[in-house]
């Protein structure tokens, strides 16, 4: 069986664990303490919006304007519509918090 490496988990298919370095480490460290690591999830909440508006705007293919106090996608309704998870059934995202 051939083991590859876990970012989080160390070897797989191994007992060991290897050290971890970088921000998974920290937050590792973070749990028992339950203090805040360095790298907050603001921070990733601010990163990760970028890299999707960015992904909503290749699908129709033009740019998208983004209302950083509505924290919405503004003026665009097909935009808005890709902006909204699609989930199985019976699981429905409330319109309120998009």
């Amino acid at each position: 069986m051939r083991s590859t490496k876990c970012a989080i988990y160390g070897t797989k298919g191994r007992r060991s664990t290897e050290p971890l370095p970088g921000h998974e480490r920290q937050w590792l460290d973070a749990i028992k303490p339950r203090v805040e690591p360095d790298c907050r999830v603001v921070y990733h909440y601010k990163a990760d919006r970028a890299i999707t508006l960015e992904g909503i705007a290749n699908q129709p293919g033009r740019s998208v304007r983004w209302d950083p106090v509505k924290e919405q996608i503004a003026g665009d309704k097909e935009a808005q519509r890709l902006a909204r998870p699609v989930y199985r059934r019976r699981r429905e995202f409330p319109a309120e918090y998009v």
